[in-house]
């Protein structure tokens, strides 16, 4: 789609974002000539001066632009932004899709997935070539940096890229939000005020309303080094990419109707910085997002798991070992078929330091674990209770599954979590559900939910001490 500028608007604000949109859009390639787009409207000025650009100064025949609101009823007032939206478009003879929420989201992230799910239903309803969004610049930058705060691998800090395959195209992207402001004022573009963003609740405004001025305060230029950040992550990683192309082809023995077949010996062999980034890269190519945890689970299996060990994998694929091969099949189990590894997707908490308490809830070995420390309120607690000495325990402690080749902290140094399981009497079916809490040196600290839960008693305090560990778990699920 080749998308031409008017001479009137080339000048002053206007022209710089045109230009700008009318630069990234012919970029991007993958919209070809008459296409139609989506472009989603929530009403805010972002997606305004987007639904105009197209519409208008970069607008021309062939071209069709539809829109889409998607209403959360997350407020009151949505409906009006649904109905004001709607106008709009009658104005600027504009076709549009509005759906509201059944139930309304309980978090921003059930908001996005299910404003998502609409966008890309319209797309597959209308033909379109691509999903058109108004994320600017100063999205890119708070996208960054909630990443950094989430623990992001480099990929992640990328940010967001304009186009995302299998069709989302962001053009705006190169824009500050204060372009955009002199665009509207420019044009004369009055938009709807969702007072929801100055509300402090929401992660992403805290970041922007709270955090972002204090880092610019405390470093004048924050926000092009947060930028700058993105734009290196992003060479990183498509470097790695390139780099990992031919390992990947090494150890893939066979691709066929989606499933990945993997030579179990090859990926061993690999160095642990490679397998691992030969392991995410293989999730991906599956439609795996996969964590810290999730990535180190399916290391470990494709190299340790015996012949005929299955485990089902987020979205129902499955991973499945087959004497010297693996197989890891997206499209998961077939309906009724057994499982000989009937392990759940565990979770993984951790402590990171004594101080100061905390709480905080996952599913680890099919049950719903919760996990509460800090200072030792004596008998208060119920459930299964460790008291340590914070001077004598290195952390952050893991709380996760026991896996094999786990080792306890003994007296002499370290044992096999195997052997204290036989001295515990404790069933071979129940080992790989047992779970365990792990210090900062890697070795089992404590067996919580057993008889006899702490493993060395040098963890527990003998004087006086006030930090205790309490660990209680649900039924099964």
């Amino acid at each position: 789609m080749k998308l031409r500028v008017r001479n009137s608007v080339r000048a002053g604000p206007v022209g710089r974002v045109v230009a700008e949109v009318a630069a990234r859009w012919k970029e991007a390639d993958r919209i070809p000539p008459e296409a139609t787009v989506v472009v989603a409207v929530s009403g805010g000025l972002d997606s305004l001066v987007l639904l105009h650009l197209l519409r208008f100064p970069l607008g021309r025949p062939g071209v069709r632009v539809v829109g889409a609101h998607f209403d959360h009823a997350m407020r009151p007032t949505s409906g009006a932004d649904a109905d004001w939206v709607r106008g709009l478009a009658r104005a600027w003879d504009t076709p549009v899709r509005i759906q509201r929420a059944e139930v309304p989201p309980r978090s921003e992230a059930e908001a996005r997935e299910l404003r998502y799910a609409f966008l890309w239903g319209v797309r597959e309803e209308v033909g379109a070539a691509a999903v058109v969004t108004a994320h600017h610049l100063d999205d890119q930058v708070e996208t960054i940096l909630f990443r950094v705060a989430r623990g992001s691998g480099i990929a992640g800090l990328g940010g967001m890229r304009i186009w995302r395959a299998p069709g989302l195209f962001r053009p705006l992207l190169g824009l500050g939000r204060s372009e955009l402001e002199a665009y509207a004022a420019e044009v004369g573009l009055r938009a709807r005020v969702d007072p929801t963003n100055l509300d402090p609740g929401p992660s992403r405004n805290r970041i922007r309303h709270e955090v972002l001025p204090l880092l610019e305060s405390a470093h004048p230029g924050a926000r092009q080094a947060i930028l700058r950040l993105g734009r290196n992550a992003r060479r990183t990683t498509e470097a790695l990419d390139e780099l990992l192309v031919p390992v990947i082809e090494h150890v893939v023995l066979d691709r066929a109707d989606g499933r990945i077949t993997l030579a179990r010996a090859a990926v061993g062999a690999l160095s642990r910085p490679v397998r691992n980034a030969v392991v995410r890269a293989l999730a991906v190519e599956a439609g795996l997002r996969l964590d810290e945890a999730g990535t180190d689970r399916l290391e470990e299996f494709i190299t340790e798991a015996p012949s005929g060990r299955r485990i089902q994998l987020p979205g129902g694929a499955r991973l499945t070992s087959d004497f010297h091969r693996v197989h890891l099949d997206p499209s998961g189990r077939k309906a009724g078929e057994p499982l000989r590894d009937e392990a759940e997707w565990d979770e993984v908490l951790s402590v990171e330091s004594p101080w100061p308490g905390g709480w905080a809830t996952a599913t680890i070995a099919g049950r719903r674990v919760e996990v509460q420390w800090g200072e030792d309120p004596g008998e208060g607690w119920s459930g299964d209770v460790a008291r340590l000495d914070p001077g004598g325990v290195a952390f952050p402690l893991t709380v996760r599954r026991a896996k094999a080749g786990d080792r306890v902290r003994w007296r002499e140094g370290s044992r096999k979590l195997k052997r204290v399981f036989r001295e515990l009497r404790v069933p071979v079916e129940e080992r790989g559900r047992t779970i365990v809490v792990i210090d900062g040196s890697g070795l089992v600290l404590w067996l919580p939910c057993r008889q006899d839960p702490i493993v060395d008693d040098r963890t527990e305090s003998g004087h006086g001490w006030p930090f205790a560990v309490r660990i209680t778990t649900e039924t099964e699920t």
